[in-house]
């Protein structure tokens, strides 16, 4: 649903899909557009079987006034007792009947939305559950811990991640566990990216996630930039950001793969090959 009148542009998009048995749990919009407008974030769709119908609260937004000849009012949807920042349609003269909306039921979801802290490490979740969990960390602002240590997403996700975790969202995530997903040397430049203008995230973990040196070293120069980061995990042992920056300077941290101390070897087991210990 689109106008097109200067300053009182706007648009809002209902996803959907062919098959009738997946809906939307609220729409997509933006005010004061200018020219064509596309969707940039995902869009997930929920089978039926996981929701039921919700309630709608208060009108949060109309188009009275702005001189559209049709007529289309948005209601924030209720989860229960609880307004999410959701929203659907009470009225809408676009279409032969309002959309209904939903709310997601069942034990998985109920649980998230109780929250703070969303721990859902080995869960083979892919790119669209975790574009999904993108897109509710911006209607669950009250969220600070979010683990996704090995699942199955990849740079498609974490650039829902990286956008939803922009300065410009109301996400309040301190704690990000990326590790031990296959995320390649192109994940660096998104995680700097992140970094360089997040103001709310104390520690980050992308461990072993094939940042490569160069990936890292990107995760490591947008410290320079950012102020509230505490700790940062690249090889699987955290270190002090503060640590990091007074190394003579975070541009002049040069990142390395290098031995630690000797701490045992196999000398005297009658191995063929001979093989040393090193503490990192």
């Amino acid at each position: 649903w689109a106008l097109h009148k200067g300053d009182n542009d706007f648009v809002v998009w209902l996803p959907a899909c062919d098959d009738p048995d997946y809906v939307a749990v609220g729409v997509f919009f933006t005010f004061k557009t200018r020219g064509v407008q596309e969707p940039r974030v995902p869009a997930g769709l929920v089978h039926k079987s996981c929701c039921e119908i919700a309630k709608l609260d208060e009108t949060a937004w109309t188009d009275a006034g702005t001189g559209a000849s049709t007529d289309l009012t948005l209601n924030r949807v209720m989860w229960g007792n609880q307004v999410m920042n959701l929203m659907m349609p009470s009225v809408c003269t676009l279409m032969d009947h309002v959309p209904i909306a939903y709310r997601i039921v069942g034990a998985s979801a109920s649980d998230l939305a109780s929250r703070d802290a969303w721990i859902l490490p080995d869960r083979k979740l892919g790119d669209a559950e975790v574009g999904l969990c993108a897109a509710a960390l911006q209607l669950r602002p009250q969220v600070t811990t979010l683990n996704l240590r090995r699942n199955a997403f990849t740079l498609e996700a974490l650039r829902a991640l990286v956008e939803a975790l922009g300065p410009d969202q109301e996400t309040s995530i301190t704690v990000l566990d990326l590790s031990q997903n296959d995320l390649g040397e192109e994940a660096g430049a998104l995680l700097g990216k992140m970094l360089s203008s997040n103001h709310t995230l104390k520690s980050l973990s992308a461990a072993f996630c094939g940042l490569g040196k160069v990936g890292e070293g990107l995760v490591v120069e947008a410290l320079e930039r950012n102020e509230v980061l505490e700790t940062l995990d690249l090889r699987g042992h955290p270190l002090a950001v503060a640590e990091i920056k007074a190394r003579g300077g975070v541009a002049s941290v040069n990142i390395q793969y290098l031995n630690g101390v000797e701490v045992g070897s196999d000398a005297g087991s009658g191995g063929c090959n001979h093989i040393r210990y090193y503490a990192p």
